[in-house]
Order: C-alpha cells, then structure tokens, then sequence
C-alpha cells in the first residue's frame, strides 16, 4: 500500500471513531424520581438498592421539609432521582429503615423499564415478586 492510501484509510478511521464518540455522547438519558414521605429526624431514613446498576443508576437525593417539630423531627418529602442507563429491566428496593438497629419499618418495590430511546418508567408493585 502507498503512503497516500494509508493516510487517507486513517483519516477516514480517525473521522468514523470521533462520530461514533460524539454519538455515544450525545444520547439522551431519562431521568424519573421517587417521591416518599418521611418523617426525618435522623432515627429512620429510606435507603434504595438496585438490582442492576447497568440499567438504571442512582443520582440524586432531595430531602423537602417542612416545618421542624422537636418531638417528630421533620416531615418531609424524600425525592430519589434515577438515571436511565441502558434498554433494559431492573427492580428498586427502598425500604424505611431504622438506623439505629438496620429494622425495616416499610419497604416499596419498583420496576424500572428502560426501553431503546433510553426512556425510563418507574412502576410501584403490590410485592418483591410482582
């Protein structure tokens, strides 16, 4: 091959690798939250866990009160961010756990669905096995 053939071949390469790149960066993620009440006061506090981190990943927590009352603490709205990461199906699991001693006082189970778009739909289930 000539040198001329091999440069054009890389160039051509280089120019598929940087669109494939600016793709792959672009794309556009779905991002639902989870709203909970709570009662925040440093006793119990919701806690999530994903099944498959490969589908849908964590983001954020919000934590929206309202006024604080010495006795109860605060009552709150504890709002969980999920990102949607590739097609696919996971289960969430967030469950009101006391800190003191790892009790659950109530548990919520959800399956996250993220279809090719990367849209993600976050939906409550009766049981773990719904």
């Amino acid at each position: 091959m000539s040198k001329k053939r091999i440069i054009i071949i890389s160039i051509v390469l280089f120019i598929i690798l940087i669109i494939g790149l600016l793709i792959f960066l672009t794309r556009k993620t779905d991002i639902k939250t989870i709203s909970l009440d709570s009662k925040y006061y440093g006793i119990n506090e919701w806690k999530y866990e994903i099944e498959d981190t490969s589908v849908v990943k964590f983001k954020d927590k919000e934590i929206i009160g309202d006024k604080e009352d010495k006795t109860n603490g605060i009552h709150a709205i504890e709002k969980f961010y999920f990102k949607s990461r590739k097609p696919g199906k996971t289960n969430i699991t967030i469950s009101y756990t006391n800190i003191k001693n790892g009790s659950y006082e109530e548990v919520k189970y959800y399956k996250a669905i993220v279809d090719k778009d990367l849209k993600l739909r976050i939906i409550e289930k009766k049981n773990e096995d719904n």
